[in-house]
């Protein structure tokens, strides 16, 4: 099962971007500090925290949704009724295309974070 293995390595991403959203809170009170510091790198360091607050938010949906998503798939296994495995598999395509989804978002925000950094 891949969604085993993606919820395993979206935690280990979920524990490194609290790192960093963490020493982006340091940072900016440091910098707080200084009055010499221009406008620019203020926003810069207000829109690298917004958007490592909201990678951290979908890793933390994407993981709900794999394990639901999980859970889902042994019910279908367990269960012999054609109508509850009728509406279960159709909640497990919906989740999977959610979390995939997901995954891409969180992908695109990582992008935009690592570009603005090089």
């Amino acid at each position: 099962m891949s969604l085993s293995i993606f919820t395993g390595l979206l935690f280990s991403l979920m524990l490194l971007t609290y790192d960093l959203v963490k020493r982006n809170e340091e940072q900016s009170i440091n910098k707080s500090g200084e009055s010499n510091l221009k406008t620019k790198e203020k926003d810069d360091i207000a829109l690298k925290g917004k958007i490592l607050k909201q990678i951290f938010n979908n890793i933390s949906y994407s993981i709900l949704v794999a394990i639901f998503s999980i859970m889902s798939l042994l019910l279908i296994y367990i269960w012999n009724n054609p109508i509850y495995k009728f509406i279960i598999e159709f909640s497990v395509y919906f989740l999977v295309i959610n979390f995939f989804l997901t995954l891409l978002m969180v992908l695109k925000r990582t992008h935009k974070l690592l570009s603005n950094e090089f």
